[in-house]
């Protein structure tokens, strides 16, 4: 019944997580070439200096997203499957009615 709920779930969210692991490694790469850039420019010395001088990492942008994945996440997951069985009753489970 665990399983047949997960794959329910999985089935409701898979494009969601799927989006939000691009959006994550887009981001990520995004970040990495402007540190390569910056390294380029300016020299590892002041990558290393701003680290420790300054006290805060250079992903400082990325705190947020954490949360809000989990929020798209979770309005993902509360919407129906399909448009049209959102009149059906939510606690309908994928196991078939002969177990």
């Amino acid at each position: 019944m665990k399983k047949a709920i997960i794959y329910k779930e999985f089935l409701k969210t898979k494009w969601v997580l799927l989006c939000i692991v691009l959006v994550f490694a887009a981001y990520l790469g995004y970040l990495f070439l402007n540190i390569s850039k910056s390294a380029e420019v300016n020299g590892l010395g002041s990558i290393w200096s701003y680290m420790i001088a300054k006290d805060s990492p250079l992903f400082e942008n990325f705190r947020l997203f954490p949360l809000l994945a989990g929020v798209v996440l979770a309005i993902a997951s509360s919407f129906p499957r399909h448009p049209t069985s959102a009149s059906s009753s939510p606690c309908i489970s994928p196991i078939p009615r002969g177990r």
